[in-house]
């Protein structure tokens, strides 16, 4: 939900899709309902967003879909594919992390015109805000897409809330912490690198089968966007 008035929202039958998914994460009927509120809150702008900037490792498939979704509606306005940057920070991170992000999304700004910073959950939004301060710093348009935050938006820092579009106000956003089986990466604080590293609990099968369920998802999504012809 964004902090916008309402639209009409457009279904789809998440419990049938939820039967055809392969992992965990997508079976679960409520998590496929919430990424369907958080595109019928982004379905205006989709193809607007000429980068995504996923909060990796936990955002990555949040990203992935959000990807899928955004070229398509690009493409079928002519317009190139969407760029993706995975950045390994949070409110935990050292603080020479993030100066590294900050260079990193300098020497790429020039090529972004409008972005879409990509999360799975805000809590007290501590870990979001260091990001969306460097990213005002660098004078980049953004918004930011999560499928969930734990408190009202309007009690977040205004950097956070004035461009905030969520799926719904819940904890559920957090069950895609921590899965490195279905990713393939992790942050390292011990890696003084500005994204992800390869994690060491590396299994193809089920990141071959999260990105099947990814495609999914983001083709059953696709009507929502009124660019599914």
């Amino acid at each position: 939900m964004s902090l916008e008035s309402p639209k009409q929202e457009i279904h789809f039958d998440a419990s049938a899709l939820a039967q055809t998914m392969e992992t965990e994460v997508f079976r679960n009927e409520g998590t496929l309902q919430i990424f369907e509120s958080l595109v019928n809150e982004l379905r205006d702008k989709l193809s607007t967003y000429d980068t995504i900037l996923s909060d990796d490792a936990s955002g990555r498939l949040v990203s992935l879909v959000l990807r899928k979704i955004i070229n398509k509606c690009r493409n079928k306005d002519g317009k190139t594919p969407v760029h993706t940057y995975f950045l390994a920070s949070g409110k935990h991170y050292t603080d020479t992390i993030m100066p590294k992000i900050k260079t990193f999304l300098g020497d790429k700004k020039t090529d972004i015109k409008n972005a879409l910073l990509v999360t799975e959950y805000i809590e007290s939004g501590q870990s979001i805000e260091k990001l969306t301060k460097i990213i005002d710093e660098l004078k980049i348009p953004f918004d930011i897409a999560t499928l969930s935050i734990a408190d009202s938006p309007n009690n977040y820092d205004t950097q956070i809330s004035s461009r905030l579009y969520y799926g719904e106000q819940s904890i559920k956003g957090i069950q895609f912490w921590g899965k490195r089986l279905l990713t393939g990466v992790q942050k390292d604080q011990n890696i003084d690198s500005p994204h992800p590293v390869k994690t060491s609990a590396f299994n193809p099968e089920q990141i071959s089968a999260a990105r099947r369920d990814v495609k999914r998802l983001a083709d059953a999504l696709m009507p929502i966007t009124g660019k599914n012809e």
